[in-house]
């Protein structure tokens, strides 16, 4: 017997019992195989429609508005409309042929290649006027019922400020400040005629003050009274009060306890401003933060 032969056994055997789940088995056996059968032939219809159906359709390219486009093409850059519309159109005055693919650099190298230099610097001078509006976001535009709620708050606080003022000047016994008129009842004009005025009356009093003084010397230089340096110290001593020095010190005075004073003024007027101008502040962010949200 070959070693490469396969060895082929077969047992036999006489059952003393009865098979009693052979029924059992069976029908088993046979739904497995009909399991089977049916994902078999599932998968084979399954390939064969998937092969026959026709395959889905690429998605066509997207048409990008010129908003969109001018983002993606200059992201440093916030966009306005009107200011693109006119770099496009300035676009179309050096290349009318084809369109603008919505890039500064592209216009800019355009503008550059130009021969004219005339033409050249007043469309560099276009470029940048557009590009320079557009380097800053736009500012919101506010709403009229916002814009008359924030003049209501701002004026309240002002007669606020106000109110506080004349209190505090009223209450430290400061002298209250005389608003400046708008239109003067004396005009240059009549400040100069009055003080060519006061000068002719001047000159009319020196003249007869001088006749007086002529007539006057030759008294003196009849009479010669000797003058010494008592007399002249005693002159000096009454043309000069004693009280001037007093008055002196007394404005000086006056004076520093009126800037301390209006320091203080000052000092308490400069917080409780500060204070309403935060209360302000605090009352219209709530109040415009309402109206946005409704």
């Amino acid at each position: 017997m070959p070693a490469c032969s396969p060895v082929l056994v077969v047992l036999k055997g006489i059952a003393s019992q009865d098979d009693v789940n052979a029924e059992q088995r069976l029908e088993i056996q046979n739904r497995l195989k009909h399991g089977e059968a049916m994902k078999t032939v599932s998968s084979i219809l399954d390939a064969i429609l998937y092969s026959i159906r026709t395959p889905e359709r690429s998605p066509s390219p997207v048409k990008l508005t010129l908003e969109e486009k001018f983002k993606t093409a200059n992201p440093q850059y916030h966009y306005q409309y009107e200011s693109v519309l006119d770099l496009q159109t300035l676009y179309s005055e050096f290349v009318p042929d084809l369109p603008w693919n919505a890039s500064v650099k592209t216009l800019r190298q355009v503008i550059i290649t130009s021969q004219d230099d005339e033409v050249k610097s007043k469309g560099l001078e276009k470029l940048s006027r557009a590009v320079s509006a557009m380097a800053f976001p736009a500012l919101p535009i506010v709403a009229p019922q916002l814009f008359n709620m924030g003049h209501h708050l701002i004026a309240g606080v002002i007669d606020a400020m106000v109110a506080h003022s004349q209190f505090l000047r009223h209450s430290m016994g400061l002298l209250e400040r005389s608003p400046i008129p708008e239109d003067s009842s004396l005009s240059d004009s009549d400040l100069n005629i009055g003080n060519s005025a006061a000068n002719k009356g001047k000159g009319k009093t020196e003249k007869k003050d001088a006749k007086k003084g002529v007539k006057g010397k030759a008294d003196i230089k009849s009479k010669a009274l000797p003058t010494t340096k008592k007399t002249a110290v005693q002159v000096t001593a009454a043309i000069k009060p004693a009280s001037s020095e007093k008055q002196k010190e007394s404005s000086l005075v006056n004076n520093l306890l009126d800037s301390a004073a209006e320091q203080y003024y000052q000092e308490k007027l400069y917080i409780q401003t500060y204070s309403l101008i935060c209360d302000m502040l605090r009352n219209m962010d709530v109040l415009f933060g309402e109206s946005v949200e409704v």
